[in-house]
């Protein structure tokens, strides 16, 4: 039996993104969503998503997370910015 999903526990997906999943990779899609939920449904105060706490949201490595960052931002999904010496991404 699957879960039954509340309305009020979603984060709603533009289907410019789920239309799109076929030419994402896994992890890219992973990402992706990880960056939107972030800002959408966690409703962040205008603070950017580190690189551990985006490989902790997607379950990938840092090597697979790099990857699939540059191709998201390459695709024009998230933007990056340099803080601190550690990547910020949203």
């Amino acid at each position: 039996m699957s879960p039954i999903i509340r309305q009020s526990n979603h984060t709603p997906i533009p289907n410019e993104v789920l239309d799109a999943m076929p030419q994402m990779s896994g992890p890219e899609f992973k990402v992706v969503i990880a960056v939107y939920r972030h800002f959408r449904d966690i409703h962040s105060e205008g603070g950017m998503l580190s690189g551990t706490q985006l490989c902790e949201a997607t379950g990938l490595d840092r090597e697979s997370m790099l990857v699939a960052v540059a191709d998201a931002t390459r695709h024009g999904w998230i933007a990056t910015q340099d803080v601190d010496e550690e990547e910020d991404f949203g």
